[in-house]
């Protein structure tokens, strides 16, 4: 059985730092075949063998092999199988796959996913660096290609020129960037030998966190603003990084921002697989002990919920005329009031519907999946204003039947997310 699979770490959970690690067996099991899910399963692995001191098994569940299936010819990655290639998504799974090899060796199973991602990425910087040094265009340094240079900085790759361009472009005055920016670009500096404008960031990093005494160091500013992959976390996860890479010595600041991760843990994961990376990442580096935080952080054993806000508008209709032998079309109408990555729209439905169309895949602008009580649509972009999805249906069953919710939410930034009321559909011809 599936479970039998799991590598059992439940003896690491004595302290803390273990019982964060709790999180990894539930990433072994891809609960989707998307390269989110599937390269976080390949890090959970990794990560498992670390700390058992094994060999890791990257065959287990064929991970691999369904990874390398959303790798298209250019080495870029797709978010479903089908979708077209996408940046962020290429270099989000390659930051988690270099993670996974920086803290565990080479590992000969993903040196070709690796070495193709690499060779996407370089060719996209490379084209970036080009449009910016067009006439009349202001050079800046995106999301994407920080995080290039982060992923290169970590695994030792040199990236040419084009990298050379770019980490010219971090910014002497490290109080214009969002937090989760000045974390990463203090990494590069760091690892590219400019450590002391990386320990000047470092100190306005700390300078912008917040502390009490329930819930430990986080950040409480604008600067931590929307991303496609949550907006909290993240900034708190790279800030810790930095902190270790940076400034090791103040132990009892990391751990203080180490305690208001863990407190934010929700059941077995933080809000989503990427997170939980991100999150359990942020603990792989260990430090001296800071005797008052250990304390306060084992009791930090209370769940904080989310204060999550309906922002994304949703209307469901249900479209027949009452005739058994006709069929149903369920009309979704989704009002973004921003561009959204990554949503996944959830219609739980009625038992007596069936799809017409039965086989999931991507169409219509979205992958989707038909199970037994829902139909969910997953779009890896979702741009600011008025969406319609229609699905139609056979009325397969007589009676009195009530449907779920149907919900949207950004899948790695919940924050985000609306919903709307069940209907009821009566057939009794």
């Amino acid at each position: 059985p599936a479970e039998q699979q799991l590598p059992e770490i439940a003896d690491y959970t004595i302290n803390p730092d273990r019982l964060m690690l709790a999180a990894l067996p539930e990433l072994l099991l891809p609960e989707c075949d998307n390269a989110i899910c599937l390269s976080n399963a390949v890090y959970a692995n990794l990560m498992t063998a670390k700390l058992k001191d094994t060999i890791p098994d990257l065959k287990q569940n064929n991970v691999i092999n369904r990874l390398m299936e959303l790798q298209n010819a250019d080495g870029s990655f797709s978010w479903y199988k089908g979708m077209r290639g996408n940046t962020y998504m290429t270099i989000a799974v390659l930051k988690t796959l270099a993670r996974g090899q920086h803290y565990c060796g080479e590992q000969p199973l993903l040196n070709g996913i690796l070495k193709s991602a690499f060779s996407y990425m370089q060719q996209k910087m490379q084209e970036h660096v080009e449009m910016l040094k067009k006439p009349k265009m202001s050079p800046y340094l995106s999301n994407a290609a920080l995080d290039w240079l982060y992923t290169l900085a970590i695994t030792g790759t040199d990236g040419g020129e084009a990298a050379k361009y770019l980490r010219k472009l971090i910014p002497e005055d490290c109080n214009k960037a969002d937090m989760e920016t000045e974390a990463v670009a203090a990494i590069v500096m760091n690892e590219s030998g400019k450590r002391s404008k990386a320990k000047e960031y470092a100190e306005a990093i700390k300078q912008h966190t917040v502390y009490r005494e329930d819930m430990g160091r986080y950040f409480d500013s604008y600067r931590t603003h929307y991303s496609w992959c949550d907006y909290r976390i993240p900034s708190q996860t790279m800030a810790i990084e930095a902190l270790q890479s940076i400034t090791p010595d103040d132990n009892c600041t990391i751990k203080q921002m180490q305690r208001w991760l863990f407190s934010s843990k929700r059941t077995q994961r933080w809000d989503n697989p990427y997170n939980t990376v991100n999150a359990v990442n942020a603990f792989m580096v260990k430090t001296a002990e800071c005797p008052s935080e250990t304390e306060q952080m084992q009791k930090a054993s209370t769940v904080h919920a989310a204060d999550y806000k309906q922002i994304i508008k949703l209307k469901r209709e249900v479209i027949w005329d009452g005739k058994p032998t006709s069929q149903l079309t369920v009309r979704i109408t989704v009002e973004a009031d921003r561009d959204y990555d990554f949503v996944t729209l959830t219609d739980n439905r009625p038992a007596c519907l069936e799809p017409v169309r039965q086989l999931s895949g991507y169409y219509d602008g979205a992958y989707r999946q038909h199970r037994d009580n829902a139909t969910i649509y997953a779009f890896d972009q979702l741009c600011k204003g008025v969406h319609t999805i229609e699905t139609k249906y056979y009325v397969a069953t007589k009676g009195e039947f009530h449907s779920g919710d149907v919900t949207a939410i950004c899948t790695y930034a919940p924050e985000f997310q609306g919903s709307a009321e069940p209907y009821k559909i009566e057939n009794h011809e």
